[in-house]
């Protein structure tokens, strides 16, 4: 409440002010229930607004973007987070931001491998595309050598999970008051990164370093069969590229993790497209890429070793209309595979429909996968834009 306040006051003294954003509905209907007897429906409601103050001072703008989620089935879904609190200062050599900001690195489409700043809301979708409000301080400056941006993250914030009798989650409760820390600061250990990234005729170069607390932590059953997680601190070296040649799109994410349990691991492919599909305005893309993690064990992710094979369709109508279907495709256990279908189409200039389909399917309960074999979903979502 006190950031909203805080951006009221501001609105006396700045020049321009711009109120925008969305509210959804949705809705989740499971073919079947979960593992835990979960219920068959899911329905929820999302607000997600968007407030901009230019010149709050001189150069310097504020954007705050706060985001609620109600949800009428878990109440651990029902949350509310500051997704943007974030001043830019705008001056002829360097920009700088600070407050509670989002970043995103990598070009792939099945695996946002590199993008290490922000926490993952696992409470809103699979893909893990969603992303919490990270406190920073970022620094960048562009010269014709390409755009360098520094930054400190004073705080960390944990992952959450979908409760007992919510969908999507483990299959063992996590146990929140036995969560650790590698690090004796705990959350508010101070991270540190640092990316450079340039254009070099047909590619497009990112090279990243990052040392601080793991977003992914350690999970060890208990005796009691609820779930610890640890999170250690890393050093991660990443890379990503992209090159356009013609139709095609050559993509590479590839990072190296030194932690308690370092690893390495790649996602790389490509994606051509093809336009005015027979003779219409339809554009249509093939995306395969190939996903591999050198972990194994308890730790195991889902892309250690698979293939994702996917399609895009754009429209290209006046409704804006498109739709990404794919399978990932686990190389090692053959009967483990993850299809995903996203649809969406404008109704009006306020309203877009969307339309979401997950399968989950394994019969290998060391697999990832297994967990959500009773997971497969169809979801349906109006958002309203204003």
């Amino acid at each position: 409440m006190r950031y909203l306040l805080f951006v009221m006051l501001c609105v006396n003294s700045a020049q321009a002010f711009e109120l925008k954003g969305q509210a959804d509905i949705e809705h989740r209907q499971f073919f079947a229930h979960g593992t835990q007897d979960n219920g068959l429906y899911q329905t929820s409601v999302k607000l997600e607004p968007e407030f901009y103050l230019a010149e709050v001072a001189g150069s310097t703008s504020l954007t705050v973007k706060p985001f609620a989620r109600f949800d009428g089935l878990d109440k651990n879904r029902t949350h509310v987070d500051l997704r943007e609190f974030i001043f830019l200062h705008v001056a002829d050599d360097y920009e700088l931001r600070a407050g509670v900001g989002k970043v995103f690195w990598g070009v792939t489409e099945s695996l946002h491998l590199v993008d290490v700043i922000n926490q993952t809301d696992q409470l809103e979708g699979v893909d893990g595309e969603d992303k919490l409000g990270q406190p920073m301080v970022q620094y960048s400056i562009a010269r014709d050598w390409g755009m360098l941006d520094v930054f400190m993250l004073p705080y960390f914030r944990e992952l959450a999970f979908p409760s007992a009798h919510g969908r999507l989650g483990t299959p063992f409760e996590v146990d929140d008051a036995a969560v650790t820390y590698e690090s004796s600061q705990q959350e508010k250990h101070l991270d540190f990164a640092l990316r450079y990234s340039q254009y070099f005729d047909i590619w497009e170069l990112g090279v990243s370093y990052f040392r601080g607390t793991n977003r992914e932590p350690l999970r060890r059953i208990n005796s009691n069969d609820t779930l610890a997680l640890h999170y250690t601190q890393m050093n991660q070296i990443s890379v990503d590229l992209q090159g356009v040649i013609d139709s095609w799109l050559l993509k590479l994410e590839a990072l190296s993790r030194n932690a308690l349990q370092s690893h390495v691991a790649y996602v790389t492919g490509f994606e051509h497209t093809t336009t005015q599909v027979f003779d219409s305005r339809m554009d249509l893309g093939v995306i395969l890429e190939y996903q591999y993690d050198s972990r194994n064990g308890t730790d195991m992710p889902l892309t250690q070793n698979d293939l994702f094979f996917g399609t895009r369709v754009v429209a290209n109508d006046i409704d804006g209309s498109e739709l990404l279907a794919g399978v990932s495709w686990d190389l090692d256990d053959k009967d483990s595979f993850i299809f995903k279908l996203e649809a969406s189409t404008r109704l009006t200039d306020q309203f877009r429909a969307v339309l979401e389909a997950y399968l989950f399917h394994s019969q290998t309960p060391h697999n990832p996968v297994y967990g959500n074999r009773k997971e497969d979903f169809l979801q349906l979502t109006l958002e309203y834009y204003f």
